[in-house]
């Protein structure tokens, strides 16, 4: 084929990409010859200039929080699962009660809960802190969502203000529950049930007795918020 049928080919097919994209450089042919059939043939390399990547989007997916939410609430409620016989001994282990066996670790707490109370001891309080997970972490992806939407960039700092505030809305729900939560899993505890709990403290103590603890809880989780994204922004 001769050389001025291969290029206009080759414009053709340079024209086909024509759009958006910015358009290919001039094609190059190369001539080879091929010693078995003793013909010449022609290969036609066209170079097409580097295009930016772009972010694409599933067709019908959004960046609605609802999503987020749910995600955030399941995966709360596994780790508070998971994690509750543990959490349980460690509660035991920073507030002991007169007559309450001092563990010499966490094995060690483990092993005499489940001896001497039995397995579901470790498990007093669960229910009202799963109950608490599902809005909790639900409500601390939706405000995270909502405030990166409330800034025209996506800086670093968008992601460490949301992150804060989202935490502060998290802490918020989750206070009052952990305060009830601590009040089944102490050893000797009088309480049957959540409900015995909230009614107690809200006779004898006040609303006031669910936030006590909310200050220092801010102080701990956001010091811990902000170092995680210190270290993940510029680490």
């Amino acid at each position: 084929m001769p050389e001025s049928n291969l290029k206009i080919k080759a414009k053709q097919k340079m024209h086909q990409h024509a759009g958006s994209s910015p358009p290919p450089s001039p094609p190059t042919i190369q001539h080879r010859f091929d010693s078995k059939t003793s013909k010449f043939t022609a290969n036609v390399k066209t170079i097409v200039p580097h295009v930016e990547d772009h972010e694409f989007e599933l067709p019908g997916s959004s960046r609605s929080p609802v999503i987020p939410m749910i995600a955030g609430a399941i995966a709360g409620s596994m780790e508070h699962l998971c994690m509750y016989p543990v959490d349980t001994v460690k509660t035991r282990m920073q507030a002991i009660q007169p007559g309450q066996p001092v563990y010499a670790n966490v094995i060690d707490g483990f092993a005499s809960i489940a001896a001497k109370e039995g397995i579901p001891s470790l498990y007093r309080g669960v229910s009202a802190i799963v109950c608490a997970a599902i809005p909790s972490h639900a409500i601390y992806f939706a405000t995270y969502e909502f405030v990166k939407k409330s800034f025209e960039n996506d800086g670093h700092h968008v992601h460490a203000i949301g992150g804060a505030v989202a935490t502060a809305a998290h802490d918020a729900v989750v206070t009052p529950v952990d305060v009830v939560k601590q009040r089944l899993q102490l050893h000797g505890s009088r309480f049957q049930n959540p409900r015995q709990v909230v009614r107690y403290i809200m006779q004898n103590e006040g609303i006031g007795a669910f936030y006590a603890s909310y200050p220092t809880t801010l102080v701990t989780t956001l010091n811990y918020f902000l170092q995680l994204y210190t270290a993940l922004l510029y680490g």
